[in-house]
């Protein structure tokens, strides 16, 4: 079915995953207005998740709009500029084009940039408006940087719907020496380790950006294949050992709650033994004043038959 509609429209049917995704955010923001006790029941909070759905929304249909966007004009034989996606068609000539070309550029304009924007700006926002509706959802997104760069999370969304443009490959390279450099100037998260592996990663594609421009422009050796393979497994695996290592963490941080609940449990159970019981016999303990080189006293009450004392010292 997809093989025969037209491929402009086929890739356009990538907006519907984002497209849901707003629909569910939206759909549970009213139900929490409408249902605020049934939300303000559970346990633990959503905008890690809502943070998270949004992101991947935002790579989604900015990588869609590009890819709708970009011309190509590589056909040999061919004169002006044609759609990369469906090279036989001419750019901004087929009505398909044309209503996707529209829907890209405003989706771009009023929605992905003022995203961004408004990562850019919030540091500055805050003092001169009220955030608080989405202040929780800007320190899900910003919380891991210094906040004094804070603003830095921007660059990041920015430079990648840069990179993603059809561009030669020294442009390329210029980009991601001018952010590498930026962030190493800067390194604008809070913790060291961070700042550490960032570094790494972006080193890792200016390596990887190079490598390709020499592959592009002269013979293709062995030797820069392979190390472009290592390059590209290298964040992988930092991905794979990083998420066994937060996985590992979570499930310590369980089996430790488990294992002082028990401990709570049975703590429970030993004061609910000694204290009295329906079965026990309650019986007046007879005298009041007991010596024991103090003076003392018994509080004037019944107690069971295990003799339980309370002493008052004067």
């Amino acid at each position: 079915f997809f093989s025969n509609i037209n491929p402009l429209l086929n890739y356009s049917l990538h907006f519907l995953g984002p497209f849901i995704i707003a629909v569910v955010l939206l759909s549970t923001v009213l139900l929490a207005r409408y249902y605020p006790r049934q939300f303000l029941s559970l346990q633990s909070s959503p905008v890690q998740a809502i943070c998270l759905l949004i992101l991947l929304s935002f790579w989604s249909v900015s990588d869609t709009c590009i890819q709708l966007l970009k011309p190509t004009t590589t056909l040999s034989g061919v004169k002006g500029w044609r759609v990369a996606l469906q090279p036989n068609i001419q750019y901004l000539k087929d009505p398909y084009h044309i209503v996707t070309w529209i829907i890209s550029i405003v989706l771009l304009v009023f929605l992905l940039f003022p995203f961004i924007l408004l990562l850019f700006l919030s540091p500055l926002l805050r003092r001169k408006f009220n955030l608080t509706r989405i202040q929780p959802l800007l320190d899900a997104f910003q919380s891991c940087y210094d906040d004094r760069f804070r603003w830095y999370s921007g660059v990041y969304l920015l430079s990648w719907i840069i990179l993603n443009i059809n561009m030669p490959y020294y442009v390329m390279e210029i980009i991601l020496a001018a952010v590498f450099t930026s962030y190493f100037m800067i390194q604008p998260y809070k913790y060291r380790w961070l700042n550490i592996v960032d570094t790494l990663l972006l080193v890792d594609l200016n390596m990887l950006a190079f490598l390709t421009s020499v592959n592009s422009s002269n013979s293709i050796h062995k030797e820069t294949v392979l190390i472009s393979y290592i390059l590209v497994v290298l964040p992988l695996t930092y991905i794979i050992i990083g998420g066994v290592w937060i996985i590992s963490v979570i499930i310590i941080k369980w089996c430790k709650s488990k294992m002082c609940t028990g401990k709570n449990t049975s703590n429970e159970g030993e004061l609910e033994d000694l204290l009295p019981g329906e079965g026990d016999e309650i019986v007046d303990s007879g005298d009041r004043d007991i010596h024991f080189g103090v003076s003392s006293t018994v509080v004037e009450r019944p107690v069971c038959r295990r003799e339980f004392l309370i002493f008052d010292d004067n």
